[in-house]
């Protein structure tokens, strides 16, 4: 795994995860029945889906529109996106870690852009597609679509992306801790801290934070807290 360094760039009806799955078998048998890409109709393709796709462009990876792959799943927090995808009947992930320079006295605060990524392990997609599946994560609307999940300024931001056959989805999450009584916002949280538990995540997000190059960074992509290694 090779950290990289780059500079910066100057209504609803929530699809079922039988839906999903079942267009994604129909599309390989007929592929006739799908001419054009299709929104789920609770993606939110806001300001964050843009900004999603600009930190995409910096680490070499396509928006889920343009994915060359028929099945993916997509998931992301602050500091790494998950990517797993289908190729045949084997599954295949790689996750990338991301951290973002703060420079304090320059008008454009946000500088390089540290990142690296590295394959997942078989243990780490069988577990990330088993917890997709048993959250039924397509079955969950976004966050403007849920009554009562708000958004802030300081929080946590998770971005959750599919792509099956011609049916496409993204979908953002603020700070699902902070609303413990929302049933969706319990299983988005769940999923989150499993993934990021994983002994392989861990390992490799410390190697990661081990050899990051910044005097200041962002705690996390999206955050606006900012933290400073200090010298002894």
């Amino acid at each position: 795994m090779t950290p990289t360094l780059l500079r910066l760039r100057s209504t609803v009806n929530p699809n079922k995860k039988t839906y999903g799955f079942t267009l994604f078998w129909l599309f390989l048998a007929f592929p006739g029945i799908a001419q054009e890409l299709n929104w789920s109709e609770d993606s939110d393709t806001s300001s964050w889906y843009a900004y999603q796709n600009e930190l995409l462009a910096e680490l070499g990876v396509s928006s889920i529109p343009n994915s060359t792959e028929t099945l993916e799943l997509r998931f992301s927090d602050p500091f790494k996106l998950i990517r797993v995808w289908q190729v045949d009947t084997v599954w295949r992930g790689k996750v990338y870690f991301f951290l973002r320079e703060y420079i304090p006295n320059e008008e454009q605060r946000e500088g390089r852009l540290y990142h690296s990524n590295t394959d997942l392990n078989e243990e780490s997609i069988t577990y990330f597609v088993n917890m997709w599946k048993d959250f039924e994560i397509e079955e969950i609307p976004s966050r403007s679509h849920i009554p009562g999940w708000n958004y802030g300024f300081h929080g946590v931001l998770y971005h959750f992306s599919y792509k099956y056959g011609m049916q496409t989805s993204f979908k953002s999450y603020w700070s699902p801790h902070a609303f413990p009584r929302l049933k969706e916002a319990r299983f988005i949280e769940y999923f989150a801290r499993g993934i990021s538990r994983l002994k392989f995540i861990e390992k490799n997000y410390e190697n990661f934070m081990k050899h990051q190059p910044f005097e200041q960074y962002f705690v996390g992509i999206g955050s606006a807290m900012i933290h400073t290694n200090y010298k002894d």
